[in-house]
């Protein structure tokens, strides 16, 4: 729970300051189209069951887009695996890896000239892993996890068509790790990312 009043603070901390970007911009960029974007992502994870263990993932990012309103694209993204390891309460040593993302997503934005802020939701797919590694070796349970996503996020010129993006994203699924745990497992990721975007 105290991760998730980490990222609204973080969120709420980026939409004012971007906003306040946003409203001295004096007018509206010609903004339309296909765009490419590559970033890094850091994730923390967290498998509640009751107890919880937390995982922190760093990833590379792929995202392309298209703008079909001037207040609205849609986006994919391809996001590449990360996996951390955690003691859980009785002492054993578990591995999580989050396996490659993908995902699907509307993002509303403003359409300023020189600073803009947008959100984030959709659907994200994570083929996710999770075993024992100590004090033995267990065996490996594997889940495709579809997470809610939503997040917020800035976007500032740089020159021309290229922009540099940072945003705030929050992932919440639901995975069946059956040689573990009786019952599904909910699932929290909490993410920031920064990285370049250009408009064609």
């Amino acid at each position: 729970m105290r991760l998730f009043f980490k990222f609204l603070r973080i969120a709420s901390v980026l939409s004012a300051c971007v906003g306040a970007l946003v409203l001295t911009s004096p007018a509206q960029a010609a903004d339309s189209g296909w765009y490419l974007g590559a970033d890094v992502a850091s994730l923390q994870t967290t498998l509640d069951y009751g107890y919880t263990e937390t995982y922190n993932t760093s990833h590379a990012r792929l995202k392309v887009g298209y703008q079909i309103l001037s207040f609205l694209s849609v986006e994919g993204r391809v996001m590449t695996s990360g996996d951390d390891t955690d003691i859980d309460t009785f002492g054993g040593q578990y591995r999580f890896d989050t396996g490659n993302m993908i995902g699907f997503y509307a993002r509303p934005h403003t359409n300023f000239q020189s600073a803009n802020v947008y959100g984030i939701l959709g659907l994200t797919a994570m083929n996710t892993k999770y075993r024992l590694v100590a004090p033995v070796t267990g065996p490996t349970d594997s889940d495709s996890v579809l997470a809610f996503t939503a997040g917020v996020g800035g976007t500032f010129m740089i020159v021309n068509n290229l922009t540099f993006d940072v945003e705030a994203t929050m992932y919440v699924g639901s995975a069946n790790y059956a040689s573990y745990f009786a019952d599904s497992v909910n699932l929290y990721s909490y993410g920031l990312s920064a990285g370049l975007r250009y408009h064609f």
